[in-house]
């Protein structure tokens, strides 16, 4: 079975009008900043099949979500934070969050399956990201390898096929998924598709451990905190210098601290808002922002849509 058939499997075609009606329906673009649509917020998962016959250059951008890449023909040069980075037929790339990233095409034309998500998608209804989540940035891992830019890798050609009809799934998930299983039926999608690409990372296994002390350490002391501690005051609450705290966590999650901690608030926000009856303003004081323009600018930032729009969709 080559990469044709998987795609036939799944009925998975390139139409260049059909595609640019879909990239508007999920994708909107501020300059270099893009972001999800309210769409394609609401379920955090952007998959799409794409032909760079009739669109060989994408400028450079970036975004709040992450990128997963599968080359299926052609090859072409991605430009990561600087750094040039040349794929071809059976590579994967994997993007992580506000990564700048532009590519253009060789001469073969060039093929990809390209699946977008926000990571909180993996933890519906999550008031924070504690130690009863933990279990789930396992499988962020491969898109924090190395320096946490770009990471290309190939897998074998097996896998490559296993990945590629993951990938596809979830385009035909998205496409045809209605009412309201349609979120459960793309998270389930998304969650099978970072298991099995978790399994045939074989450099990340190694980097897996199913206790981690310091990171364990970290999300207890602050799962509970309504105010965000200071980097100095997490550091002397753990007995570590500053430098070694935030060092390590940005390994280890690949974030630093204010952006996991304004994740955190988030988490939080978007459960009152979906589960009380609470106005935007209580809201943004009970999960600890300054003002609420912060917490205007924060909530999109991440979620791609304002706290009073997230609070309309749920009361649909």
């Amino acid at each position: 079975m080559n990469s044709d058939d998987v795609r036939n499997i799944y009925d998975i075609t390139f139409d260049l009008v059909a595609h640019n009606r879909q990239t508007r329906d999920m994708f909107v673009s501020d300059g270099v900043n893009r972001r999800f649509t309210e769409k394609a917020a609401a379920v955090g998962v952007a998959p799409f099949y794409l032909d760079h016959e009739h669109v060989p250059r994408i400028r450079r951008h970036c975004h709040q979500f992450f990128e997963l890449t599968l080359v299926i023909d052609g090859s072409a040069t991605y430009h990561v934070d600087g750094k040039q980075v040349n794929i071809a037929a059976g590579d994967m790339l994997l993007m992580n969050h506000r990564r700048y990233h532009s590519y253009e095409s060789h001469k073969s034309a060039l093929r990809i399956v390209n699946v977008c998500f926000d990571p909180s998608v993996l933890f519906p209804g999550a008031v924070d990201l504690s130690l009863d989540r933990y279990q789930h940035f396992r499988l962020l891992r491969p898109f924090f390898w190395e320096t946490g830019s770009g990471v290309k890798f190939r897998p074998a050609e097996k896998n490559f096929m296993r990945l590629l009809a993951a990938s596809c799934d979830l385009i035909a998930r998205y496409r045809s998924a209605e009412g309201g299983f349609r979120s459960e039926s793309i998270r389930t999608g998304l969650l099978a598709l970072l298991h099995l690409l978790l399994s045939v990372y074989e450099n990340v296994r190694p980097l897996l451990k199913e206790e981690d002390a310091f990171l364990q350490q970290v999300l207890a002391s602050t799962s509970d905190a309504r105010e965000t501690p200071t980097l100095t005051e997490l550091a002397d609450m753990l007995k570590v210098s500053q430098y070694t705290l935030s060092r390590q966590f940005k390994n280890k999650l690949g974030q630093t601290l204010p952006e996991f901690f304004n994740r955190q608030k988030v988490e939080k926000a978007k459960t009152l808002l979906k589960t009380t009856k609470l106005d935007v303003s209580d809201v943004s004081l009970e999960c600890g922002f300054p003002n609420i323009s912060h917490f205007h600018r924060v909530f999109k930032d991440i979620t791609g849509i304002t706290p009073g729009q997230y609070q309309k969709q749920r009361e649909k």
